[in-house]
């Protein structure tokens, strides 16, 4: 296909350096080795890590798409090099949209933490994903089959987690050839524009009888001109490498080249040294005076890799995979059984009200996922209200109660939804499929998602409520008598971490039903128990889901009996205030710190409550849920006050704002394997521990704001369970950082907690804002044994191999299970595994993709493992994508129109129109997947 599209002349400035080059920084709490020590002697703030390089490179990128459309809307737009990420968003979009700045910074550092990644786990040890020992063709090769993967499940309407993930292996091995090779060496002037394009060659590559490096004066320390000039391109080999378990050696005697470094046991062989680039340190990197300048060609490399791939897939794409609009999706999930007839019909009436609203009031994309016993999907992914509300029409009620595959749905959701999304799960009965929700929730970290729950009460009482469940305000909702639970046999519960009051509700926590509450609780969703003729009303929250980008000041779940009374600070980074109740609430009231009572009670609009706040509105009343939003609230301490008179049936209250200031939280650890990219990585949902020990794992928190200094300081970094009680604290003894690396008590996250931060505004007002700690603790491990899922073709059958450890103490049998959305899994080499301690299996899947699959098809497999009693278990997923039948193997063209008007002096050449951005009208067409689409701008 072939459209006209206008490119830009140049790329932006380089921001001033401010990292190192490895993963991520190392804090000197777990510097305890001579070589970790000698790493943080060398010139930290000269340096880069891959987040930083990520991040400035998503930055680019956006100023580059936001400068284009501002281009085309004869709008000014003026970023500066200094802002930050959420800024170059917000000076597009406009301070309305401050939170929808800060979730695109979250997703920039999610994609960040993607990219550090990449150097552990099984890709960490393979040189093809890095461009090393020589492997460059197979690593250019491995980009061009990824960057088809990429544009063709993007285009088609894939999944944002699958591409996300992706991306950021597409990233890692770009910023790693700069750093790897000898591309600096050679003296080469501009990054190299053939990486990962269809039909190119990453170069004149060295064979294997090529000389290309000469000794070093010293195997360890820095090395000056020790790549031969005249030689062809080439990387340097690394010890503890592999290639589907088989080591890679350094050759002898043939003049190749090493990495180097400290850790790299091939330098002391001829030829002596390294070539590594990776950090400012000697001791780890010999061309460490060439960091600047790899890491400078691995941000631009990097911006124009991302913006490729945001205009072969087109701006609705991009919008949903980066969530550079200002408008959030709106992702439900909803169980299509019979008995939801009523539910059905409430939403379809619902959302036909969003055709009728301003575009800038609607979501801006669409994601369904309907689930029944028969299956799961197909999903549906849309930027169109009217092409979403067709599909929600035409969606038909399946028959039958016997199974619901709810937590396969919710999978399904995470995965395809953009980072940070509130998904909203509607259902009226419990799940079947529990066997996945441990990795439910280790996907919904990851992808930062809220899953907000909507249970309806049925005549059978069959979600498990109270005799007598009421709404927030004392409206009977429940059924008259409970009935039988639908599901499997009841989980087992957690030994510990109930707190009296949980432990006192019928010990509902070990049935399935609680299997949704618990992932609404540790993701910070909201959670309502409504009764089958509240649904419509109930339904009014998914009206706030277009501009719900808002920043946690407070969660609290499970309060209320029989009062219950929190303050709270509000800063003046606050531009609006959000309470919302749900549960048994016989009174509510919201004092200001003027001593200002708002009911929460009694629908109100006060288009001039000041000096309290400058507009009061109720913008949910139901006998559900109730919202009431406070615009631009006064600075100091609030106080919320609740009565709840129902023991069992008790409230939950979510506090947010839109604010420039938020924070984000993970846990990480530092993995070091005996290579030369020892970093903090984030763990992914489960900190696996066992009787191997290992330094405490750390608290990455992040401070995210659209200023540049929004905050004078960070006074406490607290611990809470869900009921806000303090459990532990944290040390925080500098000044405050954007990125702060504090030690983590392993029994801080052996069960459900949110992190609370309070700090000094600028004014001297306090801020408080919370998130969720998203990890729980494992002893056992489950991860592929590739990075990535190969492409697969309609009418074939691939293999996944998934590696299933015992890191724990004992010996324990574990159950494996298999799944994925689209029916394509067939079987499993194992249905149990007995492993000793730290004993490993691999067990294979087999799967198969149906004829009638389309090109761009994208199925999330997942493997669990559990352990007898069910109490402890991981999993692990992969995502198959369907190619066309034919590779593409054609570079992209580009042809200059005739007669355009510009003097492009040399740059004439279809060579050179291929690989550069212009202001001149150009062509471009290609036949497979390079560059799907093209656009003006």
């Amino acid at each position: 296909m072939a459209r006209l599209f206008s490119a830009l002349l140049a790329l932006l400035a380089l921001a001033p350096i401010t990292q190192s080059f490895l993963p991520s920084p190392i804090p000197p709490s777990l510097a305890g080795t001579e070589r970790l020590q000698c790493l943080l002697r060398a010139a930290v703030d000269l340096t880069w890590t891959h987040r930083n390089i990520t991040e400035e490179a998503v930055k680019r990128a956006a100023v580059r798409r936001f400068r284009a459309l501002a281009n085309d809307r004869r709008v000014n737009y003026g970023p500066d090099e200094l802002d930050t990420v959420a800024n170059v968003f917000i000076k597009f979009h406009g301070f309305n949209a401050t939170g929808a700045g800060i979730a695109f910074a979250m997703v920039a550092q999610q994609l960040a933490d993607e990219v550090a990644r990449v150097d552990s786990g099984p890709a960490g040890v393979d040189p093809r994903y890095h461009f090393d020992a020589e492997r460059l063709a197979e690593a250019q090769k491995l980009l061009q089959v990824r960057h088809q993967q990429l544009v063709t499940s993007l285009v088609a309407g894939g999944r944002a987690g699958s591409a996300l993930r992706l991306l950021a292996l597409q990233l890692a091995a770009i910023q790693d050839f700069y750093s790897h090779s000898s591309w600096i060496d050679l003296e080469k002037n501009e990054i190299n524009y053939a990486l990962g394009m269809p039909g190119q060659e990453v170069g004149a590559v060295a064979g294997p009888g090529d000389s290309v490096c000469s000794d070093c004066d010293s195997a360890d320390g820095s090395c000056y001109n020790n790549v031969l000039r005249q030689g062809r391109l080439t990387s340097g080999y690394l010890s503890g490498q592999y290639i589907s378990g088989v080591t890679v050696s350094k050759p002898a005697n043939s003049g190749k080249c090493s990495h180097g470094g400290v850790t790299d046991r091939s330098r002391a062989l001829p030829a002596v040294g390294g070539i590594s680039k990776d950090s400012m340190a000697p001791c780890f990197s010999p061309h460490h005076y060439s960091h600047s300048r790899a890491a400078e060609f691995a941000v631009q490399a990097s911006e124009r890799y991302i913006s490729a791939v945001l205009a072969a897939t087109g701006e609705q794409r991009a919008d949903w995979l980066l969530r550079l609009s200002p408008r959030q999706c709106l992702v439900l999930v909803l169980d299509t059984s019979q008995s939801m007839e009523l539910t059905v019909a409430a939403l379809r009436q619902r959302t036909a009200r969003l055709a009728q609203l301003e575009p800038r009031l609607r979501p801006g994309c669409f994601v369904l996922v309907p689930f029944s016993g028969a299956g799961v999907g197909p999903v549906q992914v849309t930027a169109s209200v009217a092409e979403f509300q067709s599909q929600l029409d035409s969606l038909p009620l399946v028959p039958g109660d016997s199974r619901r595959l709810g937590v396969s749905a919710l999978l399904s959701a995470v995965d395809t939804a953009p980072a940070g999304s509130d998904i909203y799960l509607l259902t009226d009965r419990a799940p079947t499929d529990t066997a996945f929700h441990l990795h439910l929730l280790q996907l919904a970290a990851d992808a930062a998602a809220r899953v907000n729950l909507i249970l309806i009460s049925s005549a059978r009482g069959v979600f498990g409520a109270s005799a007598a469940g009421r709404g927030p305000f004392g409206t009977a909702v429940g059924p008259a008598q409970i009935g039988p639970l639908t599901g499997p046999e009841p989980i087992s519960a957690p030994a510990d971490g109930l707190t009296p009051q949980q432990r006192g509700r019928y010990e509902a926590q070990l049935y399935p039903i609680e299997v949704y509450k618990n992932v609404s609780k540790a993701t910070g969703g909201l959670l309502l128990e409504v009764g089958a003729n509240q649904v419509a009303e109930a339904l009014q929250i998914l009206d706030l889901a277009a501009n719900n980008s808002k920043s946690t000041i407070f969660n609290r779940y499970d309060i209320g009996f029989p009062s219950f009374s929190s303050t709270f600070g509000i800063d003046q980074t606050v531009s609006q205030l959000e309470v919302t109740v749900t549960g048994s609430v016989t009174s509510g009231q919201l004092v200001s710190p003027r001593g200002r009572r708002f009911d929460l009670r009694s629908p109100q609009v006060d288009d001039d409550a000041r000096p309290d706040a400058r507009r009061v509105r109720t913008a949910v009343s139901s006998s559900s849920v109730t919202v009431l939003q406070l615009d631009d609230p006064v600075g100091g301490d609030w106080r919320l006050d609740l009565t709840s008179p129902d023991f069992y049936y008790p409230a939950n209250v979510a506090v947010r704002a839109i604010t420039n200031l938020d924070i984000r939280c993970s846990v990480v650890y530092l993995a070091d394997q005996g290579v030369t990219h020892p970093g903090m990585q984030v763990v992914r949902g489960k900190l696996v521990t066992g009787a191997q020990g290992g330094p405490l794992p750390h608290l990455l928190l992040q401070l995210i704001s659209t200023d540049e200094q929004p905050f004078r300081s960070v006074d406490e970094v607290l611990v809470t369970d869900l009921t806000g009680k303090v459990v532990g604290q944290l040390r925080y003894d500098t000044g405050p950082l954007w990125d702060a690396y504090l030690p983590l008590e392993p029994r801080f996250i052996a069960r459900p907690a949110n992190i609370r931060v309070i700090g000094t505004a600028r004014d001297g007002s306090r801020w408080v804002r919370e998130a969720p700690l998203r990890t729980t603790l494992s002893s056992v491990r489950v991860e592929p044994v590739r990075p990535e899922a190969s492409p697969a073709r309609s009418g074939q059958s691939g293999d996944l191999q998934f590696q299933v450890t015992n890191e724990g103490r004992y010996q324990h049998t574990f159950s494996l299970q298999a799944t994925d959305d689209l029916g394509y899994f067939q079987s499993l080499s194992q249905l149990t595994v007995t492993l000793a301690p730290r004993q490993s299996r691999t067990v294979t899947l087999r799967y198969y993709v149906p004829p009638s699959a389309r090109a761009g098809d994208s199925a999330t497999v997942l493997v669990s493992a559990l352990t007898e009693n069910r109490e402890d278990g991981a999993a692990a997923h992969q995502t198959v994508t369907v190619l066309a039948q034919e590779e593409d193997v054609s570079a992209p063209t580009c042809t200059v129109l005739p007669g355009a008007d510009v003097d492009c002096g040399d740059y004439l050449s279809e060579d050179d129109c291929d690989d550069r951005f212009w202001t001149v009208d150009f062509e471009v067409s290609d036949t497979g997947s390079a560059y799907l689409t093209a656009a003006n701008g």
